[in-house]
């Protein structure tokens, strides 16, 4: 068992020219002190001072992937860069710092990879709280090393967290922790009043059954046991969402190209055959550029990204995994990454520069080479704003579905016991029970991965207007509701 172990904060102190009082001060500190389990994301953060204000470039490099942020420092005035990483390498990771025209300020970041089959626990409190089990890996880390998004609660298998630790974190902070409860983060809240339990048990996911309270630190021990021993609620994986995805949009360049080779092959064997050879191989070359860039201007921005979110509690925002499939034409793509969630994770190998800041709402842009003909997936995941004011409650034995918001709700499909029900579009304080007779399924596509995963009592909004769901345009959202 680890009690307290940490990574020092990194310090690099850079003199310019002759006055100390262009110094440039970077430090950077990993969440979880640089505790991450292997293959999840975690975050960094970057402060950055000095008593000369100027340009400033950061970047923060892993492998293939590189981040990027620029700013205006101001004089005598702390920068803070907070970074949410994609699952890093087992490479340390390289800082860079630039004030202006001055040299570059250079350090490593280390990162402790855990890679045992031991549970990982953070232990989250302002007194020491010891955990006697031999099963466990507990990392005791204070409130600064807490992460600010909710996807670095990803780095830790178990979070155990006490009242005063709850009572003296960040805004921010706080509600990467809402967020990582509405995801069915595994939770142990320790020394929480009763109403207090119950208010997290509202916005947990996964019905609250990810969340446990210890009354006090006696039966933290058993809290952790049942929690550890917990299967988990995965969402689906990249291929089930591949199946949504438009194949013919995605082939249809393809084909056209294949069309366009045959044909051109054929114009030549015909023309070889003809006194007049090299006129048509002349017009057959400059045909076969016209149309090669006819084709590829006009698909040049084919690209198709599909989003399945969950929302199984109270909270105002629901889990979710996207797949994002891109055609490369020979060029630069720059995509914006979904809001809420950390930048967009590559299924194979590929080169990522991500700016962090500049895209829509705030989210991270990420740019990579796209060589021509070739497929490019990523996949995105975390927690983002639940758009429909929706709840599903039960009535004697049959479901009742509410809207409890401002506005209309969207029109949506109802799986229980079996069978499928067509939701209308709910006014404000409208709601809506299952009366005439079910319909049937349809035989591929959303609705029957809806079915497998909706448990006989979920509702599934397809939202025409992803903007709606707060995504961008080219997205398809849609959204599994399941009764809290």
């Amino acid at each position: 068992m680890i009690r307290r172990r940490a990574l020092t904060t990194l310090l690099v102190v850079a003199a310019f020219g002759p006055a100390s009082a262009e110094a440039l001060v970077v430090s950077a500190r990993p969440a979880w002190d640089g505790w991450l389990r292997a293959d999840q994301p975690t975050e960094i953060t970057v402060r950055v001072a000095s008593e000369a204000g100027g340009p400033l470039r950061l970047a923060l490099a892993d492998r293939s992937v590189v981040y990027r942020h620029t700013t205006l420092l101001e004089p005598d005035t702390e920068f803070v860069w907070r970074v949410p990483l994609s699952p890093p390498s087992g490479q340390p990771l390289r800082l860079d710092a630039q004030l202006g025209q001055q040299d570059t300020v250079t350090a490593e970041i280390p990162l402790r990879r855990y890679q045992a089959a031991l549970p990982l626990v953070a232990v989250l409190s302002a007194q020491p709280i010891v955990l006697e089990s031999d099963r466990i890996t507990a990392v005791h880390v204070a409130n600064d090393a807490a992460p600010y998004h909710a996807s670095s609660y990803g780095a830790m298998d178990l979070l155990v967290i006490h009242r005063e630790s709850l009572q003296g974190m960040a805004r921010q902070q706080l509600l990467a922790l809402r967020g990582h409860a509405a995801n069915c983060g595994r939770m142990v809240v320790v020394g929480f009043t009763p109403a207090a339990v119950a208010s997290f048990l509202e916005l947990a996911g996964c019905h609250g059954r990810f969340l446990v309270a210890a009354p006090s630190t006696a039966q933290l021990s058993e809290a952790i046991k049942t929690l550890v021993t917990e299967p988990p609620m995965p969402l689906p994986s990249p291929g089930s969402l591949r199946t949504l995805l438009e194949s013919e949009a995605w082939n249809r360049p393809v084909r056209s190209v294949a069309w366009f080779l045959a044909l051109y092959i054929l114009v030549l064997l015909l023309a070889l055959r003809s006194r007049f050879a090299p006129r048509f191989f002349v017009g057959a070359s400059m045909a076969a550029a016209l149309i090669a860039w006819v084709t590829w201007s006009l698909s040049a921005e084919t690209a198709e990204r599909v989003t399945w979110a969950e929302k199984e509690s109270r909270a105002d925002v629901a889990r979710f995994v996207s797949l994002l499939r891109v055609r490369g034409t020979g060029g630069k793509v720059t995509l914006d990454s979904l809001p809420g969630a950390g930048p967009l994770q590559p299924l194979q190998a590929t080169e990522l520069r991500v700016d962090s800041g500049s895209g829509s709402d705030g989210a991270a842009r990420v740019s990579f080479d796209a060589r021509l003909l070739s497929g490019h997936e990523f996949t995105a995941s975390g927690v983002s704003a639940w758009p429909a004011p929706l709840t599903m409650e039960w009535q004697e034995v049959t479901p009742r579905i509410i809207n409890h918001g401002p506005e209309s709700s969207p029109p949506g499909v109802l799986a229980w016991d079996d069978q499928k029900y067509s939701v209308p579009a709910l006014g404000p304080g409208e709601d809506w029970r299952p009366t005439a007779d079910p319909e049937s399924w349809d035989t591929g596509g959303a609705e029957q991965i809806f079915r497998q995963r909706a448990m006989n009592e979920a509702m599934a909004l397809l939202f025409e207007n992803p903007r709606q769901a707060g995504f961008p345009a080219d997205a398809a959202s849609f959204y599994l509701m399941v009764r809290p």
